[in-house]
């Protein structure tokens, strides 16, 4: 779902977010058409660049955002297409390393049109269990917020195969990473965009009459998650990962939503507009 009616939604009692992360799976990055169909799309990039920027702009100079990005193993596989360089010498690990660079580079192309700086942010699951390293993590992305320069976080593959492993088994540990990142900074909103734009009561590949939540309650996620979702085939697998990390973050008080890349959606979130699946104390579908 890519339009939103916004203009009969009431501000008067708005709460604004304040802190907010926003995760991109693989597939959300890649172009849908054409011969760039498949390939991670610069355009995607510059337009999440874009609606950050204006959301900052427009009504929220104190909004924080925090992205949460995959996709260098896809970019590591698309250069070492390009170079025509034999792939079955590298591993996904291998891939990973090679294609973080590139992975930067397209989101740092974005924003530099905005005079806006990115900084990369590698975590791995040690740095989960070590309070001091956290603290750092912690520390490096205030700086970011403060100095208006947006952090870049992705799990560090090549140190860590715990990202690399959930792909192989169709989950996805960078929707759990934002789940902690979130955590920590103390975020008070966190969007999970998909390719699919929300939740739906049954798998909207198989059947195309599936109806799409408009709000979604706890008691109805762990239903849907006895019931099996298409994984995805390239990125960072399946609506199940991030149903159980979005529910952990709506326990924990932050604002969740599920939904795609919309025109502004991310100004639509920040500002509490309805946008894809919203969690929420009741269940409703649009």
């Amino acid at each position: 779902m890519t339009s939103h009616r916004w203009e009969n939604q009431p501000n008067m009692f708005t709460k604004i977010a304040c802190n907010m992360v926003l995760k991109f799976g693989t597939e959300t990055l890649l172009a849908k058409g054409g011969e760039a169909r498949g390939y991670l799309d610069q355009r995607i990039f510059d337009n999440v660049a874009a609606q950050i920027v204006n959301a900052q702009s427009m009504r929220f100079s104190m909004l924080k955002i925090t992205l949460v990005s995959s996709g260098a193993i896809q970019e590591g596989r698309e250069r070492i297409e390009e170079l025509a360089i034999d792939a079955a010498h590298l591993d996904k690990k291998g891939l990973a390393a090679i294609g973080a660079r590139h992975l930067l580079n397209k989101w740092g192309n974005a924003f530099a049109v905005h005079d806006r700086e990115v900084g990369q942010v590698w975590v791995t699951h040690a740095n989960w269990k070590n309070r001091s390293e956290w603290r750092n993590i912690h520390q490096t992305i205030l700086q970011f917020h403060n100095a208006w320069i947006i952090p870049i976080v992705n799990e560090n593959d090549v140190v860590s195969a715990r990202e690399v492993q959930s792909i192989d088994q169709d989950m996805s540990e960078n929707d759990r990473l934002a789940r902690m990142i979130a955590r920590r900074i103390r975020a008070d909103a966190i969007l999970f965009v998909t390719n699919v734009g929300g939740v739906y009561e049954s798998d909207p590949y198989t059947c195309p009459d599936a109806r799409m939540y408009k709000m979604i309650n706890i008691a109805t996620i762990k239903k849907l998650l006895h019931a099996p979702f298409t994984a995805s085939s390239i990125g960072s697998g399946g609506m199940r990962a991030k149903l159980i990390e979005a529910t952990k973050c709506f326990r924990a008080g932050m604002r969740v939503a599920i939904a795609g890349m919309g025109d502004n959606v991310i100004y639509g979130f920040a500002n509490d507009y309805e946008v894809g699946t919203r969690m929420g104390t009741s269940t409703s579908f649009y």
